[in-house]
């Protein structure tokens, strides 16, 4: 250990009594550990600042609330009652490891602690009599420290006697053995890359070097961190463990049929003839951990269904599918807990599912529990922001980080369709920029004092192997001459590399830092830093840098174990970067790879995660198209997420948000392709939503039909509904659902408008009305509005139109944020409608985490519970006539008024909550034609 990580040790043990320090017990405590330290090294004192702003940042960070949906039916309670009568060993032992040796913070284990505690009793005791089995769900974020959490509730697992434990650990050597080494530190306490099974002469490491052998915990492993450590029946005979002892044992394996039906084999030998005949292990209980839930364990076979909707017959499924499924119903006795950042393939699973085969499907009945990122997270919505929607529960805008660099000189390069066997020539200016970002960034965490951290640089442009070869030799090239630039001069190379190197260190690093501090990002560690103290640093950086390729084997891994003086290199890959694997202090992404579908392009974002003390010196290289999907899913998650939050205040099950996430609109985006087969049915509900045209057409001549049609409609109106005016609305009562129906037939809504199909939104309309529901609409014109155009509206007159800004204009389409106001969904709400809306929207903010709600009590009522007491008979159609308005720079309001003929009509509908079923939904017949082209990786 060096004297900084030996002082910072020191300084946290005495703070550990203190779990939330003040700056001033931060600086006494790190001047107490100094005066004895410094005696041997001398240089620590020079580390003094450094040494309070890590400690600081370490202090500060928080954890907030999770959030649970569960299915009480067939669960016992537990854990309470129990958890006073078992010995924590594992648990304790991994704790002190998280405490003293990782430098966690006391407040930040505390809330691992219960976290993992609530995980644990939402599972089955071990203990409990019978047969059981529980499917569960974990819900993190990607790179957000989800392995801490399963190696913590593997610990408590094994604590209270759960004795067989199987990990599954991706589909590539390279996870599997990176998931089985954390666990050799976290749980085992021993190296498995030569020996698996315990013994007093094992390789130690992790927690394994906290204790002596007289209390120390025992745990097998079937597998080991090698290359070829994956599960094999010969060596698990040779290792003599016995499954069901008194020692748990755990088992790490690839998501691999072969070896998931040799382990399912080799632990049947213990099963027993039970129930109508079939062999189970009875009396030891099994956990399996599902890492990545969605990958690969899903069913992506289509059910065939009877006239009803059930599953029909026995089916087959696919081959991981029906191995994990299988292992579970070997077992009298089992829990399934899936980890993954991106859920909605394992909630698109039919509840359903189930075959005499392979037993029950993989659906998470039991339980869904969404962990809180940590305070210091860096996810989807702070790099790419989102924009503020009050409705959506996201209640202020948060602007984009400024690490976002657009690249538009690649297709040349490296065209968008190329094949398999395109020649890579050379490298683009915006790649050998992003390299030398990688340079300065390395030499600034030097100068930071991070000498000993890692740095990585990604750069992930084609998921062809041949081509990521040809990749790699021009990066090589252009890394040697870099530094043979920099340690010998540029030679005949203009301009002067140095001289390059400064002006991007100052017109964009300085300047991105001052931005990234005035972003509130709370980071003691990050300090400006002048060209100055940089410059030194840059031959000692550049040298270190190595180029790899990754394949998908252990050798994957980096090196990063192996050198804890710190590795800086620049990794090259396609899918085998997609998942799971963890590139240690990752600053600079260059990124082409296109794809729509959340989960994919969620996966493939490894600059999520962590970047204490560097996050200004990180740098995104990537597309606009890329960049502008990237906010677009980061809006869809948190709606969906906020959806999850509504669903878990009002007590619903798993089972109910399935239904809800499966059947919403923003499901046909969140869903990849491949869970898509050919003519699959989708139901699509708009039930509790609200959906608004924010995308409107540019075409003059389809914004005049559209306003002839609102024209029309409004013009019906007058006969077919009850009408009262004031100053800022026109209201049509009792209108009847087909005057509806028929509008919107004819009025057109954008093919991007994903959310708002006008012909779905009929169609659903119609069958909702077959069963008593949407069959009276109110119809609000709002006329009252502040922009600067007046326009003559039939039957109504003069309306003063609504003011909204346009956020992008292009031959296709325009944009705007929104185009509803909060205060107008609740217009046909009557009294005691409005009062209990409100009354639940503040229960659900009384409820709320205090740091991600609102500071003032809510004095309206929100979206979701407007929706709610909305009578399932009642649809509210709001018609917004437009002027847009635009900024004149950035920096700007949008006080411009863009000139127009006549008003762009948006329109909005609300649908009540009420009546959702399963039957509810409009289906959609998938064609995967359609899904390639608009969604499929490419």
């Amino acid at each position: 250990m060096n004297p900084f990580d030996q002082a910072l040790k020191m300084i946290l043990m005495l703070l550990r009594p203190t779990p939330s320090p003040t700056e001033e017990e931060i600086r006494h405590r790190t001047d107490m550990v100094l005066a004895v330290l410094a005696v041997d090294h001398p240089e620590l004192v020079g580390e003094r600042d450094r040494l309070i702003r890590h400690i600081e940042n370490v202090c500060n960070i928080a954890i907030g609330r999770e959030m649970v949906l569960q299915d009480h039916r067939d669960h016992q309670p537990w854990l309470p009652n129990s958890k006073g009568g078992i010995s924590w060993r594992f648990w304790n032992r991994y704790r002190d490891f998280l405490l003293e040796d990782m430098n966690w913070s006391t407040p930040v284990v505390n809330r691992l602690d219960e976290l993992t505690d609530r995980i644990l009793g939402l599972v089955e005791s071990p203990k409990r009599d019978g047969a059981w089995d529980c499917r569960g769900m974990v819900v993190g974020q990607v790179q957000s420290g989800k392995t801490a959490n399963y190696a913590g509730l593997i610990c408590k697992a094994a604590d209270a006697g759960y004795r067989v434990i199987v990990i599954l650990a991706g589909m590539l050597n390279s996870l599997r053995s990176q998931t089985q080494y954390r666990l050799d530190e976290s749980f085992l306490g021993f190296n498995t890359h030569r020996a698996t099974a315990y013994n007093q002469n094992n390789q130690r490491l992790g927690v394994g070097l906290r204790r002596s052998d007289q209390d120390e915990p025992v745990a097998h492993s079937l597998t080991g961190s090698a290359e070829n450590g994956d599960f094999n029946r010969t060596v698990a005979n040779q290792i003599g463990v016995i499954p069901g002892g008194n020692d748990p044992v755990i088992v790490v394996v690839k998501k691999n049929k072969r070896i998931l039906e040799n382990l399912r084999q080799w632990l049947s030998l213990r099963a027993q003839d039970g129930a109508g005949g079939r062999q189970r292990i009875s009396g030891i209980p099994l956990l399996v951990i599902d890492d990545e839930a969605d990958n690969a364990s899903v069913n992506t076979k289509p059910i065939p269904l009877d006239e009803n909707g059930n599953p029909q017959g026995d089916y087959d499924v696919t081959a991981i599918n029906g191995m994990i499924r299988q292992l579970l119903d070997t077992f009298q006795r089992s829990a399934y807990v899936g980890y993954t950042a991106t859920p909605f393939a394992n909630i698109f699973i039919d509840p359903s599912d189930e075959t005499a085969a392979h037993g029950e499907g993989l659906f998470p009945r039991s339980f869904i529990l969404g962990l809180p990122a940590p305070s210091n997270y860096v996810g989807p919505e702070r790099v790419f922001g989102l924009d503020r929607d009050p409705e959506a529960g996201i209640l202020t805008e948060q602007d984009a980080l400024p690490v976002i660099r657009t690249i538009r000189d690649s297709e040349p390069w490296l065209p968008s369709g190329h094949r398999n066997g395109h020649l890579v020539q050379g490298l683009p200016d915006s790649l050998r920029e992003a390299m030398r970002a990688f340079v300065l960034t390395c030499a600034a965490r030097r100068a930071r004092g991070q000498k000993t951290e890692h740095n990585s640089m990604l750069i992930h442009v084609t998921r062809f192997t041949s081509v990521q070869r040809g990749v790699a030799d021009a990066v090589r090239n252009e890394l040697h001459s870099l530094v043979n630039r920099l340690r010998y001069g540029d030679g005949n190379f203009t301009p002067p590399l140095r001289d390059e190197l400064r002006q991007e260190w100052e017109n964009d690093f300085e300047v991105t830092t001052g931005a990234i501090l005035a972003h509130g990002i709370d980071d003691a560690e990050i300090i400006p830093l002048g060209w100055e103290a940089v410059e030194p640093q840059l031959v000692e950086a550049a040298s270190a840098i190595t180029v790899r390729l990754i394949n998908g084997t252990v050798a994957d891994l980096l090196d990063y174990r192996s050198n804890p003086g710190g590795v800086s290199v620049i990794a090259i890959g396609g899918d085998k970067l997609s998942r799971g694997l963890t590139l240690e202090g990752l600053s600079i992404s260059y990124f082409l790879r296109s794809s729509r579908m959340y989960d994919t392009l969620m996966q493939m974002g490894r600059w999520f995660g962590f970047r204490p003390g560097y996050l200004d010196l990180c740098r995104l290289y990537t597309t606009p198209d890329l960049t502008r999907w990237y906010r677009h899913i980061a809006l869809a998650s948190t709606e969906l997420k906020l959806e999850f939050e509504h669903m878990a205040a009002i007590g619903a099950t798993p089972r109910d948000y399935g239904l809800r996430v499966r059947t919403h609109p923003n499901g046909l985006q969140i869903t990849g392709a491949s869970k898509l087969r050919t003519g699959t049915e989708m139901k699509v509900s708009f039930s509790g939503t609200i959906a608004e045209t924010v995308v409107l057409f540019s075409n003059p001549e389809i914004l005049r039909a559209n306003a002839e049609a609102v024209e029309a409609f409004l013009l019906r109106g007058e006969s077919t509904g009850e009408r009262k005016d004031d100053n800022s609305r026109a209201i049509w009562s009792r209108v009847p659902a087909d005057e509806v129906i028929r509008f919107l037939q004819d009025y057109r809504t954008h093919p991007e408008a994903l959310k708002v199909n006008s012909d779905s939104m009929a169609r659903f309309i119609g069958k909702k009305t077959t069963d008593g529901g949407l069959t009276e609409w109110e119809v609000v014109l709002l006329k009252g509005g502040t922009a600067q155009m007046e326009s003559e509206i039939p039957p109504v007159g003069l309306v003063k139109l609504t003011r909204r800004e346009r956020v992008l204009k292009d031959d296709s389409k325009q944009c705007v944020r929104r185009i509803v106001s909060r205060t107008d969904e609740f217009i046909d709400l009557s009294d005691s409608e409005f009062d209990e809306a409100l009354r639940r929207t503040i229960e659900a903010w009384d409820a709320k985490d205090p740091e991600k709600r609102g500071e003032q009590r809510p004095k309206v009522p929100s979206g979701p519970f407007i929706r709610d007491v909305r009578p399932k008979e009642r649809g509210l159609l709001l018609i917004y006539p437009v002027q847009f308005y635009e900024r004149e720079s950035p920096d700007h309001q949008p006080d411009i008024p863009v000139p127009a003929d006549r008003p762009i009509f948006g329109i909005a509908l609300s649908f009540p909550s009420a009546g959702v079923s399963a039957d509810d939904g409009i289906v959609y017949r998938v064609n995967n034609i359609y899904w390639n082209q608009e969604f499929e990786l490419q």
